[in-house]
């Protein structure tokens, strides 16, 4: 397992080793170093009940949420070359596609905000808020937060206070074999406040010794302290874990499915495009999507013609679309209809349209949809009905462009549910 191998530039991940875990959801995550999700997952492992309370949940928190911090940079949405060996793709835009400067509470773009990457107990009580207020899905997300910040407290080089040449190489197991196996024990009533402390006392010296021995030697054996850190991260992350379930377990609910939007209503926000993201060239709630990350001459992004807002896509070989950020896609159940409808600008020899997906709970795509709409003279109106078909329980509609020059403009989508 590998840390740094790159992933194919047609799929959902930046990094290949994702697939050694078997991971298929399309809103995953993962990743340069695997050792934060492993984590998790030892840790709700350890936790039959918590996992089983949290039912989709607990696979979004182990190879997504509990990452989001460390996929909190400007670089997403871009080439990188100076990013090897990741030069020849683009970064996905992860940031974007889960918000995560928003529940981070700092932004790369515009520097605002905080930058907290570590304060687990802030993060936590963010979490324990966001539950007390009903918001299941955000405290699971801000749960993920705080686990990795917790993780960095018990991490050998955060531990030492290293950020620097040293610090990736001090925190990455060469072999995550006997963590992936780790099972730990609840410890009944133990708090996440108790948890900074011990975790920080049982690590800082081990993080000492190992950067004092990769400074002597870069290809030195550390694995012996970086397990014996991992192993106490582990057990941290079990006591959160069950922290947070001694408190919600009653209150929250993951199972039951939300009730239906009403019908008629447009599930789209932002759907005029008006409003832009921390970069202009994204509309905020809305992020791009690229099927091929080796293209470079495609260009996706939000542009204003004769005073209409519009996403307008050129030069696509493969397809690009704009979908609604996975916060903001709507909640489903098998059989209800939903129609997609969007006005569109495109010449005869442009190639585009709606564009829908059905996603099970955990973000495992179940059918996608495109209906392409006819090029010709000014604006026309397309409208795509579909039924939510069975194992659905999340749809994401959009538009995109495909095999054209362009420009394929889009504007004015609208999602309602007509049954």
């Amino acid at each position: 397992m590998f840390p740094h191998e790159a992933g194919p530039a047609s799929g959902p991940y930046l990094h290949a080793w994702p697939a050694t875990t078997g991971v298929r959801g399309e809103g995953f995550a993962p990743l340069s170093s695997p050792t934060h999700h492993l984590i998790t997952r030892a840790a709700l492992r350890s936790l039959p009940r918590v996992r089983a309370w949290l039912g989709p949940e607990a696979e979004l928190l182990t190879w997504c949420y509990c990452g989001l911090q460390d996929m909190n940079w400007p670089t997403y949405s871009r080439f990188n070359p100076g990013e090897k060996p990741f030069a020849h793709v683009r970064f996905p835009d992860s940031r974007r596609e889960w918000e995560i400067s928003r529940y981070c509470e700092y932004n790369p773009i515009t520097k605002e905000g905080r930058y907290a990457h570590q304060e687990p107990l802030l993060h936590y009580h963010r979490a324990v808020a966001a539950a007390e207020a009903g918001r299941a899905r955000d405290a699971v997300r801000l749960l993920g937060i705080a686990l990795h910040s917790f993780q960095d407290t018990g991490s050998p080089t955060h531990a030492a206070g290293e950020s620097g040449a040293l610090h990736g190489p001090g925190e990455r197991p060469r072999d995550h074999t006997e963590l992936d196996e780790l099972v730990l024990h609840l410890r009944e009533g133990f708090s996440a406040e108790a948890v900074v402390e011990e975790l920080h006392a049982a690590c800082a010296a081990r993080g000492r010794e190992v950067v004092a021995r990769l400074s002597r030697d870069i290809d030195a054996d550390v694995l012996d302290l970086q397990m014996a850190c991992a192993r106490d991260c582990v057990q941290a992350t079990v006591d959160v874990l069950a922290d947070f379930h001694r408190r919600f377990h009653g209150r929250l609910s993951f199972s039951n499915p939300p009730p239906p939007p009403p019908p008629g209503r447009n599930l789209l926000e932002n759907a005029d495009f008006a409003r832009p993201d921390d970069e202009p060239f994204c509309p905020a709630g809305w992020v791009m999507k690229w099927w091929d990350r080796s293209e470079r001459a495609v260009e996706i992004g939000r542009e204003q013609v004769d005073g209409v807002w519009t996403v307008t896509v050129r030069r696509a070989a493969a397809r690009v679309a704009c979908l609604p950020t996975w916060p903001r896609a709507v909640r489903v159940r098998p059989r209800e209809v939903y129609e997609i409808s969007g006005r569109f600008l495109t010449r005869e020899d442009a190639a585009g349209g709606l564009y829908a997906a059905f996603y099970d709970e955990t973000t495992v795509k179940v059918t996608e949809h495109a209906l392409f709409t006819p090029g010709g003279a000014g604006w026309q109106e397309s409208v795509l009905r579909l039924e939510t078909p069975g194992g659905a329980g999340i749809l994401r509609a959009g538009a995109f462009g495909e095999f054209t020059e362009g420009p394929v403009r889009f504007t004015d989508l609208k999602l309602v549910r007509t049954r």
